[in-house]
């Protein structure tokens, strides 16, 4: 692998969190680590070796990149069956992408794309849903005190201080979800405080009714409403056991112009 291109990808890797990496690693059965840096090691030489894959750390990203942290609107959409259909059919999916110029998006590779400004990258299909992701490149400087240092200088006949910063960069998701079985449809962007939610909403919905001709009605639905509909969809698929439910949920947030309501389970899922 270009010795660049790793560098990306375990930079991409270590951005997610500690918590994720080692969810990552120890799902494979790779050596962990309790630093960031043996984070690092041990990710470039699985990588190195093979043991640790692009696509691992794709289907991985799915999971984990960007969810959690996410002004969210949620829309209920009817579509005819028919169309559903259509959008189900992967080989009627890409006949759809191609007429849109976007097939080259399908399914395609995104563990190394780091567009500087946020751009839709990729269009993910299954026969379950549809998802519309934009990314872009997030690059900072950390301080690094203890790489500080100073020395004279011949030239300028002086002692020259110089201080230590750390490149760092990650990644960032917006994104579209259409969920065919539950009939709804939403749009995640990052909270951020510099962040204009409405306009970045308006850009995704207005890019994915130009793609997905049939979506010409969107009905917003109220978040407390979408909650129920995913907890009777969990409690229909396995209401004896809820630890083998696959949707769940133990924490969610309300947010308001006056703050932030987080209501959070405090019983096991067993229970």
């Amino acid at each position: 692998m270009d010795e660049n291109k790793r560098e990306r990808i375990v930079n991409l890797v270590v951005y997610q969190g500690n918590k994720f990496i080692k969810e990552l690693l120890r799902e494979i059965k790779l050596p962990i680590g309790s630093t960031e840096k043996e984070f690092r090691i041990n990710i470039q030489k699985s990588l190195d070796a093979g043991k640790l894959t692009e696509r691992d750390i794709e289907e991985w990203l799915d999971r984990v990149e960007g969810w959690g942290d996410q002004h969210v609107y949620v829309y209920r959409v009817q579509v005819r069956k028919n169309m559903i259909s259509k959008y189900r059919d992967a080989s009627q999916f890409a006949r759809l992408m191609k007429a849109a110029s976007k097939d080259k998006l399908i399914n395609r590779s995104h563990v190394n794309l780091m567009p500087e400004k946020r751009i839709l990258t990729l269009i993910q299909h299954s026969g379950q849903r549809i998802r519309f992701v934009w990314h872009e490149s997030l690059a900072w400087k950390k301080r690094r005190e203890e790489k500080d240092f100073d020395k004279y200088d011949k030239e300028l006949g002086s002692r020259i201080y110089y201080q230590a910063y750390l490149e760092q960069w990650g990644r960032g998701v917006a994104s579209f979800e259409w969920r065919f079985d539950l009939s709804l449809m939403a749009v995640f962007i990052p909270r951020r405080i510099s962040e204009d939610y409405e306009f970045h909403r308006d850009q995704i919905v207005n890019t994915v009714k130009g793609v997905l001709k049939a979506l010409s009605d969107w009905a917003p639905l109220f978040i407390a409403k979408a909650i129920f509909a995913l907890d009777d969809k969990a409690n229909a698929e396995h209401p004896i056991d809820p630890t083998q439910r696959i949707l769940r949920s133990t924490k969610t947030n309300f947010e308001t112009p006056g703050g932030v309501v987080v209501i959070e389970s405090t019983r096991s899922l067993s229970e």
